[in-house]
């Protein structure tokens, strides 16, 4: 698990090409998250079943992957029983959570750690790399801008700024270990996708030998 980093360390764009046995795992998560989302797709057309066509058409056109969690949740309440219904709302839970760990890792301000004082390199020669949220370093430095165009203090301005630092200073460093955790996590999330869709496959099979209905009425 990613610890909180409160010593000295710079944002740059040159951190992945300067630590790329981490940066390839920045591009492994992103490519597992990819074939992850393709098999949700694939298991939306497998919920509606006859209508596949029709549910991929509206889900491919969705970019959000909140509402394409919404889509799947509503589309299996219509057309499959209530167990696999609900099986599905504790999955959806574990994505979203997988799904935050991505967006923070591929969205995230990267940088890395300073040497000590009087070395020769910039850069601290770790295995390491510092995550920031870059949302709150935005609100961080126009807290500082907007006082510095009002040229004096006024009432709460010391304070916005001291609230924006708190939320900056707590970085995170990864080391690889933490890239590894997250992609296996990815992977676990992808195995049980698979196999509710298995599951979902099985159960219009089952109504179909019954003679049952396998679309909403």
């Amino acid at each position: 698990m990613p610890q909180p980093f409160k010593r000295g360390w710079l944002p740059t764009p040159d951190a992945c090409i300067l630590r790329p046995q981490l940066a390839a795992h920045i591009g492994t998560i992103a490519s597992l998250w990819t074939h992850m989302e393709l098999l949700l797709g694939k298991v939306t057309g497998e919920i509606m079943h006859v209508d596949a066509f029709i549910g991929m058409s509206i889900y491919a056109a969705i970019k959000s992957e909140v509402i394409r969690l919404s889509i799947i949740d509503n589309v299996a309440e219509r057309y499959l029983n209530p167990d696999l219904c609900a099986e599905f709302k504790k999955l959806r839970e574990r994505i979203r959570r997988t799904s935050d760990e991505r967006d923070t890792v591929i969205h995230g301000l990267w940088g890395l750690p300073m040497a000590e004082l009087g070395g020769n390199d910039f850069f601290a020669t770790t295995d390491t790399m510092i995550l920031a949220d870059q949302r709150k370093i935005v609100m961080y430095v126009a807290a500082v801008t907007a006082l510095v165009h009002k040229g004096k203090d006024f009432p709460g301005d010391k304070e916005r700024i001291a609230a924006a630092e708190d939320q900056v200073i707590p970085a995170l460093e990864y080391t690889e270990r933490d890239f590894i955790a997250i992609e296996d996590r990815i992977k676990e999330r992808t195995r049980e996708v698979s196999e509710f869709g298995a599951k979902v496959a099985q159960f219009h099979a089952q109504q179909k030998a019954l003679g049952g209905q396998t679309t909403p009425s």
